[in-house]
């Protein structure tokens, strides 16, 4: 099912909740990974695509996922969170 799980990234990625819904109810595993050991939960955190994310972690995604350099989904929220304050602060710093 490695169509499925690329196009169940894609969709984390970009944000389209409804077809993240879609990919799952029709047999595609929530938490699979790629090569990076990325889940679609990681694809989401990494890009903010916050609707998603919750239809991913109402279906069971792991929170907790770490990909092959330890990171976890977690943290890449944060760093997101992190990037988009400071690019708001340079902003008004003008």
């Amino acid at each position: 099912m490695l169509l499925g799980t690329n196009a169940l990234r894609w969709a984390a990625l970009n944000d389209f909740a409804s077809v993240v819904q879609y990919i799952i109810g029709n047999g595609v595993k929530v938490n699979a990974t790629d090569n990076l050991k990325q889940t679609a939960l990681h694809w989401a955190a990494i890009r903010g695509s916050v609707a998603a994310a919750h239809m991913l972690l109402q279906n069971g995604a792991w929170v907790e996922a770490s990909d092959m350099n330890g990171n976890r989904v977690l943290t890449r929220s944060l760093i997101l969170v992190l990037i988009q304050s400071y690019s708001q602060l340079v902003t008004y710093r003008s």
